[in-house]
């Protein structure tokens, strides 16, 4: 049989050789990066909390610390009760408020109290020129006409004002959100800041074996709550002693 193999000629050079390609280390950072499906993720997700927070605030007409205590505790998805004319809804506060909602779910205001029924657990409200009434008598709360008790049909509208609704004063979430997150990335920026400058000035720097005690003074001192054994590396020259 004829042998169609062909012998390569390889030195002991060749043996020895790994045979890969050669990357610089900013390649081999993007290669390892580029085949971990977590790390990506991770990527992914620190873009959107940044432009979440950096770029969020620019978008909403709401300030963080902006209260209408008018509307507070609403929730982003309400139960609401058609008002007598049609042209809107209603929405009851845990407060016992009303609230108008307008047909395409955005929010006006306070609905004018007229009187209270405190006989028939009712207090009237005045809707667009007619009394309604709200009967806290049993829970849930409901929206009724106040001559012949008959409720108004109920609802679910998506509140459009505030996405992710208010607080208990009134402020809008979503929008303390985005400054929460950006307040959070700065401390974690700060944080891995402050932890990789404790390990160039422990593990590469050396500033404790090279000036002796005055770099352990000056060290010290911005690190005073450090405990005094991670002062300084054993193999980066003997510090001064502490008591």
């Amino acid at each position: 049989m004829e042998n169609k193999w062909e012998m390569l000629e390889s030195s002991n050079e060749d043996r020895e050789k790994l045979w890969k390609k050669n990357r610089t280390f900013a390649g081999d950072v993007w290669f390892r990066f580029r085949h971990k499906p977590t790390a990506i993720a991770g990527f992914v997700i620190i873009i959107l909390l940044l432009l979440f927070a950096l770029a969020g605030p620019y978008f909403t007409k709401y300030s963080y610390s902006a209260q209408n205590l008018e509307l507070v505790n609403i929730p982003p998805r309400m139960k609401v009760y058609e008002a007598p004319d049609g042209t809107g809804y209603m929405y009851i506060t845990q407060s016992l408020k009303v609230v108008w909602v307008n047909k395409d779910g955005t929010l006006g205001g306070q609905l004018k109290k007229v009187r209270e029924e405190s006989e028939s657990s009712m207090t009237i409200f005045d809707c667009n020129g007619t009394e309604v009434a709200l009967y806290y008598g049993t829970k849930p709360y409901m929206m009724a006409d106040p001559e012949t008790r008959v409720l108004y049909p109920a609802a679910h509208v998506f509140n459009k004002s505030y996405t992710l609704g208010t607080d208990s004063l009134g402020r809008d979430i979503l929008t303390r959100l985005m400054y929460g997150t950006r307040v959070s990335l700065m401390v974690a920026f700060v944080a891995a800041c402050e932890s990789g400058d404790r390990y160039y000035l422990r593990r590469h720097i050396g500033i404790c074996g090279r000036h002796g005690g005055y770099g352990d003074d000056a060290y010290r001192g911005y690190h005073q709550h450090d405990p005094p054994d991670t002062l300084c590396h054993p193999d980066h020259g003997r510090a001064r002693d502490r008591p």
